[in-house]
């Protein structure tokens, strides 16, 4: 089966129509497809070769494509013109340096639809020309990550991230003067244990402390941007997304990020369109997980008069502060993250009575004047014939009346007519009749005569 005239020009054709159908094939597929379809066995650097050069046959050269890169941005304004890109060459070569993109939708979803944080990281991405890619990932309102800008560039410094920040803030505005909460990988180094730093390494708690709190200290964070998350996980999922672009030519990469964008926005309004009520599906799945939670604990209210105010307690010792008009409690996790606490759901659907009635001021309603009747008063209302007397007592069923005397159905033995005998009628009754019985012995002398 091993054939020396299936050289890379000869296979790499017979591998477009798999690569166009599945552009992530891997060596492992195009190999068995050889197999099975021409009857031909490669080794591995023969697929690998193959491989590249059917991609080049579908999607063109590298150097190609960074040829194409001014028609590509050019093109990308003209359908999203007000979109932001920025492409930069050295001066004289003419050699890619870097470029910046902003889509319209991406820029206009996240300043009216997303929290104020913005999650920076960067990827790198191996191939001939090795490249760097920067995010800017913020989080949507059902907690998935939401792509605001990207941009590639030669090499990850400090250059290229004042430029990359540069274009992020023109395109967004004052990122100050708006609370725009940022997180880089430099939380990362808080990922030791905090505890056992402070106690075992003075150095590294004096280096903590010199460091505010509200930058590494969840308890300490700003309440502006509504959110918990002290980690760059968004950028992670984002750059896990569209690992299977690093490999590929430039525009080609460009092209499936914006296409790998297009669609999670398209899923997001099917998801919307779905789901019932104003809330996002996660956070309602988070409202219902701490309304369970929150039966465990009993409101107090403080009698402030704006009846807002309360303290929670549940067994043994615990206790909260709960603020309702300043949606605050003494936990800070309704400040933080925006979504109502448990102490303070518990707070929400109490209900303390006559005390929380807002008085109108109008005069006392009066009770009505009721004319006394004679006798004493009847509660119970008077049932219609047909109703029965008493419908939770239950009676006897009982057949039509028999005659003991006749046995006839009709009527009973004190009415019956029927001309019978003496002998008859003790027979029928198997009784004794009260005038058979001798009472004493004029009544036998009667008889007898």
């Amino acid at each position: 089966m091993t054939n020396k005239l299936a050289t890379r020009e000869w296979i790499a054709p017979k591998l477009v129509p798999l690569v166009r159908i599945q552009p992530d094939v891997t060596g492992q597929v195009a190999y068995d497809y050889m197999i099975h379809r021409y009857k031909v066995k490669m080794n591995d650097a023969m697929v690998s070769r193959a491989l590249k050069l059917a991609h080049e046959i579908c999607e063109g050269q590298e150097n190609e494509q960074y040829a194409k890169l001014r028609d590509y941005a050019n093109e990308l304004l003209k359908r999203n013109s007000r979109s932001t890109i920025r492409l930069q060459c050295t001066p004289y070569t003419h050699e890619f340096y870097r470029m910046y993109i902003c889509l319209e939708a991406c820029k206009m979803g996240f300043l009216t639809g997303c929290r104020p944080l913005i999650n920076l990281d960067g990827r790198f991405f191996k191939g001939y020309y090795s490249r760097q890619l920067l995010s800017a990932v913020s989080q949507d309102g059902n907690n998935s990550f939401y792509v605001i800008a990207y941009d590639i560039v030669n090499v990850e410094n400090k250059e290229n991230w004042i430029w990359f920040l540069e274009n992020l803030a023109n395109d967004l505005g004052d990122l100050v003067e708006k609370g725009f909460t940022f997180i880089s990988d430099r939380q990362k180094l808080t990922n030791l244990g905090l505890d056992s730093a402070l106690q075992l390494n003075k150095d590294a708690a004096k280096w903590l402390n010199d460091i505010p709190a509200d930058r590494w200290s969840r308890s300490a964070f700003d309440t502006v941007c509504k959110n918990q998350a002290v980690t760059s996980n968004m950028c992670e999922k984002f750059n896990g997304a569209i690992l299977k672009y690093k490999g590929k030519p430039i525009i080609t990469m460009f092209e499936g990020v914006r296409m790998y964008i297009t669609r999670k926005m398209v899923k997001t309004q099917a998801l919307i369109a779905k789901s019932q009520g104003p809330l996002c599906k996660q956070v309602q799945m988070k409202l219902d997980k701490l309304h369970k939670k929150a039966i465990y604990w009993t409101p107090h209210w403080s009698e402030d008069p704006n009846r807002a105010k309360f303290e929670v307690t549940c067994p043994p010792h615990s206790k909260c502060a709960v603020d309702l008009k300043e949606m605050t409690c003494s936990c800070r996790s309704w400040e933080l993250s925006g979504i109502p606490c448990e102490h303070a759901i518990a707070c929400i659907g109490h209900n303390a009575g006559e005390r929380f009635w807002e008085t109108t001021g109008f005069d006392p309603i009066q009770t009505p004047i009721v004319k006394r009747k004679p006798g004493k008063p009847k509660t119970k209302r008077k049932k219609s014939p047909e109703e029965d007397s008493n419908p939770h007592k239950m009676k006897r069923k009982l057949g039509p009346p028999r005659c003991s005397r006749c046995k006839q159905v009709g009527h009973k033995k004190t009415s019956c007519k029927a001309n019978l005998g003496d002998g008859d009628t003790v027979a029928a009754t198997n009784k004794t009749r009260p005038s058979d019985v001798p009472v004493d012995g004029a009544n036998e002398e009667t008889r007898a005569s």
